[in-house]
């Protein structure tokens, strides 16, 4: 009998990339096929306009070509695989609180709150296989030390290769990357200027959520510096823009240039965050850096 694991990630980019590294894991340790159903909300579905818009929701498969064995993205594939599941053949985990899921796939994700394996999924679940023949999991997470060979495995689809080869164009060839994280979680980022004052005299390349970091750097370099997403005034993670300011797939799309563009730096200085991290391990590992 085929066993399947349904993985539906949700968060930003290294949260969902985390979270399908450790599915991937468990598959490969009790030899599943994993099912990658990203992008869960329906355009079709009623839900609140912020979520809809939300990175949350975005089609990874849409932009990364993702190698690996037994690893299923296609939705049309997952959906017929779904379909001959009887109703006592899964087993869900999910965290107690949950965003809505489309009518398609929520018989798998309805939380039941007098379930005490779902109460307890962080401590109890993907430590061993169970009889199910699917079983389904919802989170969120970012790992901060992601193994190189399952980045490895990533290929950036294009628009995104010429996308990088025309933002490189705008970039000198020798510049420092930094990577400032103040929305949600708030850094030191004067501190960090403070520190690599000498870098401040060199062209930067700032990747970062917040218009006060930018304004900041603005403020005190003594070269050029190049920024290139959209900041909401409002300060909020780039994974949560109103739609009304700026489309979830142009964001999506900016953040992976963000990401390769620090990896092309010659000196990169992270800061804070699951982001930062994944930065840095395309930053040390150029090699990453790899088109479909």
């Amino acid at each position: 009998m085929n066993k399947y694991l349904l993985c539906v990630p949700y968060g930003g980019y290294n949260d969902q990339i985390s979270v399908i590294y450790k599915c991937y894991l468990y598959c490969q340790q009790v030899n599943r096929t994993l099912l990658v159903y990203t992008n869960c909300i329906d355009k079709n579905d009623e839900i609140d306009d912020l979520i809809q818009n939300t990175m949350y929701t975005f089609d990874l498969n849409k932009y990364i070509h993702f190698e690996l064995k037994n690893f299923i993205t296609d939705k049309i594939t997952i959906d017929k695989i779904l379909e001959d599941i009887q109703d006592n053949e899964f087993l869900k985990f999910m965290p107690i609180y949950d965003l809505k899921i489309p009518k398609k796939i929520q018989k798998y994700f309805k939380y039941d709150p007098k379930d005490i394996l779902l109460q307890n999924y962080s401590q109890q679940c993907l430590f061993y296989d169970y009889p199910h023949k699917l079983i389904c999991y919802y989170n969120c997470g970012g790992n901060y030390n992601l193994d190189i060979n399952y980045l490895n495995k990533f290929f950036f689809k294009e628009p995104i290769k010429t996308m990088f080869e025309e933002r490189k164009k705008l970039l000198p060839n020798n510049y420092i990357a930094f990577h400032i994280r103040n929305t949600d979680y708030k850094s030191e980022y004067k501190n960090i200027f403070e520190i690599y004052k000498n870098c401040l005299k060199y062209p930067i390349y700032l990747a970062t959520d917040s218009v006060e970091v930018l304004q900041y750097v603005k403020s005190i370099a003594q070269n050029s510096v190049f920024h290139f997403s959209y900041l909401n005034e409002n300060n909020m993670p780039l994974h949560m823009t109103s739609k009304h300011l700026i489309d979830k797939e142009q964001r999506f799309i900016e953040l992976i240039l963000d990401l390769l563009c620090v990896a092309n730096s010659n000196i990169f200085i992270p800061s804070i965050g699951g982001f930062s991290y994944l930065c840095n391990n395309y930053f040390s590992n150029k090699n990453l850096i790899q088109f479909y």
